[in-house]
């Protein structure tokens, strides 16, 4: 699909922006990542512990992260960001997010 059409943008393993695979084991990860983004200014947040899953929405953008294991006690952490009214700013958003994540877990990152 055409970039400027898209609503909704994620992390591929066939994609340019890749999930990102981090030295931890998925309790931790998730609990790191709660810490930093209950900090944030988000219009509502949802943190799901049985399923390690992140729901954020920021302003209309509704970012969710997923968390997984490589079957060993590394964690992969998948994001995805949709917002129907912002045609061609999703990828955008989502770039800014993995940044953010990618930081958080420099010393970790596989």
């Amino acid at each position: 699909m055409i970039a400027i059409l898209e609503t909704y943008s994620t992390t591929s393993v066939k994609g340019k922006i890749k999930p990102l695979e981090v030295k931890l084991g998925p309790t931790q990860t998730f609990d790191q990542l709660v810490k930093h983004f209950s900090e944030q200014d988000f219009l509502s947040t949802k943190f799901d512990r049985n399923y390690y899953d992140i729901f954020l929405d920021d302003y209309g953008y509704e970012i969710s992260i997923y968390l997984g294991h490589d079957g060993g006690s590394n964690s992969i952490i998948q994001m995805s960001v949709y917002n129907p009214k912002g045609r061609g700013r999703t990828r955008r958003r989502l770039k800014y997010y993995y940044a953010e994540v990618e930081e958080l877990f420099k010393d970790y990152i596989k």
